[in-house]
């Protein structure tokens, strides 16, 4: 079950910023600085199969998630913007520094469709310079 929407932005201040959509021809990966925006192509697509993203989907069932911004905001860190959906469900949330129940969860869960030969522990774990 491939979702409708698959948006993941990640920005971590003074490091890397993230991009994880999901396009017509699979999930673009971008990976940048906050100086320098991300590009209009990617560098990298990711093709997960039926099987990975009906996992996808039951774990993301699974985690019964309720985003909310930390009690004490903090400015320093990194901030995630997050856009899944799939027929008859929606997780969408914009926060920084997110530590509600099942976040790292959710993170693991992007990150592991993000597996590749160019980022074998998945893009979001890749603190590499290209």
């Amino acid at each position: 079950m491939v979702p409708k929407k698959l948006v993941w932005e990640e920005h971590h201040y003074f490091g890397f910023s993230y991009l994880v959509e999901l396009t017509e021809d699979g999930i673009s990966l971008q990976k940048s600085t906050g100086c320098i925006p991300f590009t209009v192509e990617p560098y990298c697509l990711v093709r997960p199969t039926e099987d990975q993203w009906n996992r996808f989907y039951e774990s993301l069932l699974s985690l019964s998630l309720d985003p909310k911004p930390p009690e004490k905001p903090i400015c320093d860190g990194f901030e995630v913007s997050c856009h899944i959906r799939f027929k008859g469900m929606k997780v969408k949330f914009e926060i920084v520094n997110p530590e509600f129940s099942g976040f790292e969860e959710l993170s693991d869960l992007v990150n592991q469709l993000t597996v590749c030969e160019d980022h074998p522990q998945g893009l979001l774990l890749d603190t590499e310079p290209d």
